[in-house]
């Protein structure tokens, strides 16, 4: 009865149902190195994690689809512009699976979360955004933190995991930049199916010119699973309708989150805890990001359903 009562309260307040998304959506995406960690831990390589993945959030964002109203008809601009876009993203995807390899789940998780920061650099040098003194603080925090979390023999053990992460978050800010020259008035469920139809194509020419490793991998496969529905197609469809909810503002500040819940179950599923010097690194590079995400946002930024409709609500 409470648990009725509890879902029937969040149906009827989108605010309450917003955070519980965003909440949903921060678990999802927290999970995934972990998953990614045990898919490792039984000899699952990084191709045919990074192709299963895109498979299934592929035929699920296709299906999803299927099921909302027809927006306007897409031009061949706007279906190139997204593909392009999509290949900025496969090679976040590509160098953030190559990273899991060297690093531990924690580490990797907050050194992946400086894309806030050079979010803001790639802005200021490529996009003619001014840098202002809040993006300086967040700027400065997010390096101040990482010396911390490499402490501990991190980088003598894992010095290609740390570039490697850093180019994901390198192209992760190019990826959040360039969603400007997508066109407004699309549910964000169109573009995220055909990004996930063109990374599962990239991904599968690896795979196979990696000899097509794991097919016979049986029952490790399914780490692969949850990474494509719980931490691909789940937690982006529940952050795109919470973003709905919330503003993109408060909900970006809500979903800094993320890097805590990697921690709760690297803890519960590996036994993997940071050194007290990386909980304070950790501790500063979130600080950042919570304030990045408070103080360096722009309304410009809310999602294109949220003003316009375009999912069909």
């Amino acid at each position: 009865m409470f648990a009725f009562g509890a879902l029937r309260s969040l149906a009827e307040n989108k605010r309450a149902a917003g955070v519980f998304l965003i909440v949903v959506s921060a678990v999802g995406y927290g999970l995934q190195p972990i998953f990614g960690k045990l898919a490792y831990a039984e000899g699952i390589s990084p191709a045919t994690v990074t192709f299963g993945r895109f498979l299934l959030a592929a035929a699920l964002f296709e299906l999803h689809y299927a099921f909302l109203p027809r927006g306007a008809r897409v031009g061949g601009r706007e279906l190139l512009t997204t593909v392009g876009i999509g290949l900025v993203f496969a090679a976040a995807a590509f160098c953030y699976f190559i990273s899991l390899q060297y690093l531990s789940p924690v580490v990797f998780s907050f050194l992946y979360y400086s894309y806030p920061a050079m979010t803001l650099v790639v802005g200021a040098l490529f996009f003619g955004e001014k840098i202002t003194a809040h993006h300086a603080a967040g700027a400065a925090l997010t390096i101040a933190g990482m010396p911390f979390l490499l402490g501990g023999g991190e980088v003598a053990a894992g010095a290609a995991g740390v570039a490697w992460i850093l180019a994901c978050s390198l192209c992760m800010a190019f990826f959040f930049r360039l969603q400007i020259f997508l066109p407004r008035g699309r549910c964000e469920l169109y573009h995220a199916k055909i990004m996930t139809r063109t990374m599962a194509v990239v991904f599968f020419l690896w795979w196979l010119g990696e000899g097509a490793p794991d097919v016979r991998a049986g029952g490790a496969l399914w780490w692969v699973f949850w990474i494509g529905v719980v931490s691909t197609y789940a937690a982006f469809t529940a952050s795109v309708v919470g973003i709905s909810y919330l503003g993109a503002n408060y909900a970006a500040l809500l979903s800094g989150q993320e890097p805590l819940w990697t921690v709760v179950f690297a803890f519960v599923a590996l036994g993997v805890f940071p050194a007290p010097l990386q909980v304070f690194g950790a501790t500063v590079v979130l600080a950042a990001v919570f304030y990045i995400n408070a103080f360096c946002a722009s309304p410009a930024a809310a999602p294109l359903s949220q003003k316009t409709g375009g999912c069909g609500k």
